[in-house]
């Protein structure tokens, strides 16, 4: 409104000096384009400052959401080896010399494994891979051990079929087993009666199965299972598969859930083998 007060001022002061000095048509009509094209410019230079200030904004709130995922990453990765302590220290008594040989160092590295989380978590920005060969067998038995107390206490029949041959992977160690973990932690809660990891390759392919026999997966939260912060749980984040396929996709594999609502889940990871 400003503008336009001051545009019609200098157009009417523009006409007055025309009439009392006899200027010519052509030099009253190029002064009011001239006035208009720096209205015009003036425009362009208002829309240009907010462009950029909401273009600040977006940046900032950009970095402020970025910061909100890698909090529930870390409050997600450090959950899964934190109830394993936890469930390896309920059971354990510290006058049965077995349970202290046993589960000190499961509880070890676990300690390990989330002080690991931690330091690449300092980060910010993604999930930092520390990719190394490594027989996938030996992940594994890892793997089965710390679950182990979970299958047990909820009368889980866990069974494991694996490849006789050593069978290599480039992948990174702590990142493998923390999905693999929360997989089956998954089909745990998930009532499972009966959970069974087949190991298999094929093509330079690894394959790891996971099925179980639980309550299944609706149509309507598989279309959503991949979204991040999405879940169905009370105390959950919303960050565990969309985490898993991050992690196996950085390794240059595949992850693949497949569901009916009452029949049980597969899960099917697909990594690249490494031949030596």
């Amino acid at each position: 409104n400003n503008k336009i007060f001051v545009i019609g001022y200098l157009f009417s002061y523009i006409v007055y000096r025309s009439i009392n000095n006899y200027l010519l048509v052509e030099t009253l009509f190029f002064s009011l384009m001239f006035l208009i094209s720096i209205y015009i410019l003036s425009l362009f230079y208002e829309k240009g400052i907010e462009a950029l200030n909401t273009h600040i904004k977006y940046k900032e709130l950009k970095k402020e959401k970025q910061i909100r995922l890698s909090l529930f990453k870390i409050t997600h990765e450090i959950k899964n080896p934190i109830a394993v302590c936890k469930a390896y220290l309920d059971m354990f008594d510290p006058n049965n010399l077995e349970h202290s040989r046993k589960y000190i160092p499961i509880i070890k590295n676990e300690i390990d494994r989330i002080l690991v989380l931690l330091q690449d978590f300092l980060l910010v920005n993604k999930t930092n891979m520390n990719c190394d060969i490594m027989d996938i067998n030996m992940l594994i038995d890892e793997v089965s051990d710390k679950v182990k107390c979970f299958m047990d206490r909820n009368s889980i029949n866990f069974q494991i079929n694996t490849i006789d041959d050593e069978v290599f992977i480039n992948g990174d160690y702590n990142r493998l087993c923390q999905v693999l973990i929360n997989i089956l932690k998954n089909s745990i809660e998930a009532e499972s009666k009966n959970i069974t990891l087949t190991l298999s390759e094929s093509d330079n392919k690894l394959l790891i199965n996971i099925n179980d026999d639980g309550i299944g997966i609706s149509k309507e939260i598989m279309d959503k299972i991949y979204e991040p912060f999405y879940t169905t749980k009370r105390s959950g984040t919303g960050l565990g598969v969309s985490l898993s396929k991050e992690i196996i996709n950085a390794h240059n594999g595949n992850i693949e859930y497949s569901s009916v609502e009452g029949s049980g889940t597969e899960v099917k990871i697909i990594l690249p083998s490494y031949n030596l």
